[in-house]
């Protein structure tokens, strides 16, 4: 069965709930240019607000927050909920932080724990 045959399938059976809405969610927290500096970043040169992969790094738990409350979302029997983002890796992460000494491969490697987090 193909996926779109799949999604077909399960959308006759069932509601579906797609969610990607990680920047989204990640705006109602009202962070401040602060919070995505944190201690490590607080003299980098270049502006970080928006660069929301580092908040991985420095504010490990409202990534945490939002992804336990995609668990929940689970447990009341949502049949899926994806993430759509490009990640440290997208050419995106570059326009925010130009000079990442390391933070991409960093990053990437503290996402999956932070986000399981109980």
């Amino acid at each position: 069965m193909t996926t779109t045959e799949r999604l077909h399938d399960l959308l006759a059976k069932r509601i579906l709930l797609l969610d990607g809405a990680m920047g989204t969610m990640i705006q109602r927290h009202r962070l401040t240019e602060a919070d995505f500096r944190g201690e490590r970043f607080r003299d980098h040169r270049h502006d970080l607000k928006g660069n929301n992969d580092l908040l991985i790094l420095t504010r490990p738990d409202v990534i945490g927050d939002i992804h336990r409350a995609r668990e929940r979302l689970l447990a009341l029997g949502a049949p899926q909920v994806t993430e759509i983002e490009g990640g440290p890796e997208h050419g995106g992460y570059w326009c925010y932080f130009r000079d990442p000494e390391g933070h991409v491969f960093e990053i990437s490697q503290l996402t999956p724990p932070v986000a399981s987090a109980r």
